[in-house]
């Protein structure tokens, strides 16, 4: 029974593609890779990241605009936003979030 109930998970795990979530993965997004590592949103599954990185484009970042992207997680916003900004950032996690907000807020 409890094998059973052990492959229906695994089955609805990935059918919702949780099972993507675990583990490394490589995912390709607009032609370009990127390594996913476990506890990072893969932009894959749900599409989001795919999704933005389909949007953005010249027109809707210049060549002279500075993009940051926080909470980047696998990257995807700031590598596309960076194919057209002059400066493109990301920042991944609280503490690099937080030492950067100190920074800007002690330059102002």
């Amino acid at each position: 029974m409890s094998r059973l109930i052990g492959k229906a998970m695994a089955l609805g795990y990935r059918l919702v593609g949780k099972d993507r979530y675990d583990d490394y993965r490589l995912e390709r997004i607009g032609g370009s890779p990127f390594l996913v590592i476990p506890s990072v949103f893969n932009p894959k599954v749900p599409r989001t990241g795919e999704f933005l990185a389909s949007l953005l484009d010249a027109n809707l970042v210049g060549r002279e605009d500075e993009v940051l992207d926080m909470g980047t997680g696998s990257g995807v916003g700031a590598v596309f936003a960076a194919k057209y900004a002059m400066t493109g950032i990301g920042l991944g996690d609280r503490a690099t979030w937080r030492n950067a907000l100190r920074e800007a807020c002690a330059s102002t």
